[in-house]
């Protein structure tokens, strides 16, 4: 055992503090459902945004993890990438013990699942052909049906169709739905279960970013209105 660390003092952590992720608007939600409308990407892009699940999380869902009577969504497993299996492993450790948790679904999704799985041969919700989870090239061609459309790409071909004036991944759609949460009024408590988050502090940054937003907002909105009066009376 080292009885103490070997590291300077003056030595202070650091680092880049992590990228601040940023919601989709409604409607670049509605654009974003819209542009993939058709497609195999619609249910999973659908599905994050309305319940903030990991993108591993989604790509593990299983049909049995659905309740179609309660209208619940269970999590248990996460599929992964390691870096020497592209085929990808199913994990049903999950990231952290709170990532096992249970997610009301609303009746607009329920459907959505209902009418995928009348057509589904496998016991993934989202499949290749031959019913297996999907691999991570398989992700990555599901994925290309957004990217393919986004402002990076899609101004380069004039005959893409329903293309997308900003970029998206992944994450953001998970974002975007506790972002939603939030303005919706769940308390820390609740959205902290249903994202998955092992501390309230993740919670709370997201919380803190969202309620910076809306006292910006709010300022502007009175600035706004004593320059509109300045202008009149004077």
């Amino acid at each position: 055992m080292i009885p103490k660390s070997p590291v300077l003092s003056s030595i202070k952590a650091g680092g880049a503090a992590p990228e601040e992720v940023t919601p989709l608007t409604d409607d670049q939600c509605r654009q974003l459902l819209t542009a993939v409308a058709g497609t195999r990407a619609y249910l999973f892009v659908k599905l994050l945004l309305l319940t903030g699940l990991r993108k591993g999380e989604a790509l593990g869902l299983m049909w049995k993890d659905v309740d179609f009577v309660k209208g619940v969504l269970h999590v248990e497993r996460s599929l992964i990438y390691p870096l020497n299996n592209k085929a990808g492993e199913i994990n049903t450790e999950l990231k952290t013990a709170a990532a096992r948790r249970s997610v009301p679904i609303g009746r607009d999704l329920l459907a959505d699942l209902k009418a995928a799985k009348e057509h589904s041969g496998s016991v993934y919700v989202f499949s290749m052909g031959n019913g297996k989870f999907l691999s991570e090239s398989s992700f990555r061609r599901m994925w290309d049906l957004i990217s393919y459309r986004s402002t990076s790409t899609a101004t380069k071909d004039a005959v893409l169709p329903r293309p997308l004036d900003f970029d998206v991944h992944p994450h953001q759609l998970r974002h975007t739905c506790i972002t939603r949460w939030i303005e919706h009024g769940l308390s820390v408590k609740e959205v902290q279960y249903l994202a998955g988050h092992t501390s309230p502090d993740v919670t709370m940054r997201i919380y803190a970013n969202y309620r910076r937003q809306q006292q910006f907002e709010e300022t502007a909105a009175k600035i706004a209105d004593f320059t509109e009066k300045f202008a009149a009376e004077g």
